[in-house]
């Protein structure tokens, strides 16, 4: 589209939502998600140190092992708010590719986020059952928004496909 024509508010809608889901999704690696006894653990905390409820020694950025479970760490919401990004752009061009980029962040961020917090629901118990640890850990604030940020680009990306192909067909 060339830089002169104007859009309709309708054509700024997802773009700007897809943006909104991108920033939302890359500060909740900066948020709590989980509050080990008593102490909130962020999403980047876990990329960038070794926390001790990680039972992996060692740095590793794409996922731990915590108590014979496996959590992924902050670097997926950072890559996947990034994305969502570029999507945005993309959608905002009226690129076709920005939806579908939507629709596969959002489903696989939303897939990883739902593994942390059923992971996060064992932790307690499985402490118990292999180390005999009594800790507490509760989920935090920020994979709730990982979770409910990717589920609504998921959402947006089918949206974006359908307004797409509706709208081809109305050109035929």
């Amino acid at each position: 589209m060339p830089l002169g024509i104007k859009r309709s508010r309708q054509s700024l809608i997802i773009p700007s939502l897809l943006g909104l889901c991108g920033i939302g999704m890359i500060g909740s690696t900066f948020m709590a998600w989980l509050v080990y006894m008593g102490t909130p653990v962020s999403g980047w905390k876990y990329m960038a140190s070794n926390h001790p409820l990680s039972t992996q020694p060692g740095m590793h950025i794409f996922y731990r092992r915590v108590w014979g479970s496996v959590w992924f760490t902050g670097l997926w919401s950072l890559l996947f708010g990034i994305l969502l990004l570029l999507a945005a752009y993309l959608a905002y061009r009226g690129v076709t590719a920005g939806s579908i980029i939507s629709l596969v962040v959002g489903l696989t961020g939303s897939s990883l986020a739902l593994v942390n917090i059923i992971v996060s629901s064992g932790l307690e118990e499985a402490a118990d059952t292999q180390a005999g640890i009594a800790i507490t850990a509760d989920l935090g604030y920020g994979l709730p928004v990982f979770f409910m940020t990717s589920l609504l680009a998921a959402i947006l990306g089918v949206v974006g496909i359908a307004l797409k192909l509706w709208s081809d067909r109305a050109l035929d």
